[in-house]
């Protein structure tokens, strides 16, 4: 018999996940081990998140809302609406085919973002560069993205 899952542990795993899903974007907001990576765009990798939600999902259905402490209740209703938001992003394709005024456009999050980067070390400077040579496969995925 196994316990039931806790609730900060799936809001963590659900964080990881999107922070892993979206490097530049972790590192914008604070994150300095994603320094060193762009998103992948490849379709096996879209798939393996879908799978790591899927499982967030089923320990999270485990949890009666009731049974926790209010903020636990919060916390496990914002992941579950943070879950199906991203299911709905992945279902419509919504970096490839949306229109904004702001960038979702993997090009165009690339000349957006990267700019934005503060460097305060040598260390932060060398993922930096790594991030640069990922730059080529990640638009060459986007690319394949828009071809399928």
């Amino acid at each position: 018999m196994s316990s039931a899952p806790d609730v900060a542990d799936l809001a963590e795993r659900l964080l990881r996940s999107m922070l892993g899903a979206d490097p530049l974007e972790a590192t914008l907001i604070g994150y300095r081990e994603y320094d060193a990576s762009l998103a992948d765009l490849a379709p096996e990798a879209v798939q393996r998140r879908i799978a790591e939600r899927e499982g967030i999902r089923a320990q999270a259905s485990m949890l009666d809302p009731t049974h926790l402490a209010p903020q636990d209740a919060l916390t496990l209703a914002v992941v579950l609406a943070q879950l199906g938001y991203l299911d709905e992003l992945d279902a419509v394709e919504s970096g490839t085919f949306t229109v904004a005024s702001f960038p979702v456009a993997p090009a165009s999050v690339l000349l957006a973002y990267l700019r934005m980067i503060v460097l305060t070390d040598g260390e932060q400077a060398q993922a930096y560069a790594q991030r640069l040579s990922e730059i080529p496969r990640y638009l060459r995925q986007a690319a394949t993205d828009l071809h399928r």
